[in-house]
């Protein structure tokens, strides 16, 4: 219940973790220049907590530059698949934007993501925004590099789902 109203909260499974191996961590990095979290990672599971005074951009891309990005400022969470990277060959209705207003307004963010084969998976703020995406790269998506001015990651964790 938050401000006298229900709020649905969706989370992952915890059976999840049984099948994550850690691979990397990270911690009190600012986000003045962009920053590779990881590289060569597929089917990867990450954890990020931070803040940010304006935007943070997470780009995830593989050796193709497909790219899937994410952009979480204070009021939206917003998830952009580009044109003509490979997308098309399924359907012209899976590129473009989604948006999903961010249920908690504040600097602070923490993220879960699931990313595999084909999908991504957005579990922010708790669970109170949450954005699934599907995408058909000829290649997985492999690294993730975060940007923003004014952000800092406090905490990031990042593995493999075996």
């Amino acid at each position: 219940k938050s401000g006298g109203n229900y709020l649905l909260v969706s989370k992952p499974v915890d059976e999840l973790s049984k099948y994550q191996t850690q691979k990397g961590n990270m911690s009190n990095v600012k986000l003045d220049k962009p920053v590779t979290v990881f590289e060569n990672l597929q089917n990867a599971i990450v954890e990020l907590s931070g803040s940010t005074k304006a935007e943070v951009e997470f780009k995830f891309t593989n050796e193709l530059n497909d790219e899937v990005v994410l952009t979480l400022n204070k009021e939206n969470m917003t998830l952009t698949r580009k044109e003509g990277l490979g997308i098309e060959k399924f359907s012209d209705k899976f590129a473009g934007t989604q948006v999903a207003p961010r249920k908690t307004k504040g600097e602070s963010f923490d993220l879960k993501i699931y990313i595999d084969q084909s999908s991504i998976e957005i579990f922010a703020d708790g669970g109170k925004t949450v954005m699934t995406s599907i995408y058909f790269f000829d290649k997985s998506i492999s690294k993730l590099i975060v940007s923003g001015s004014g952000g800092q990651i406090d905490k990031g964790i990042w593995g493999v789902m075996r």
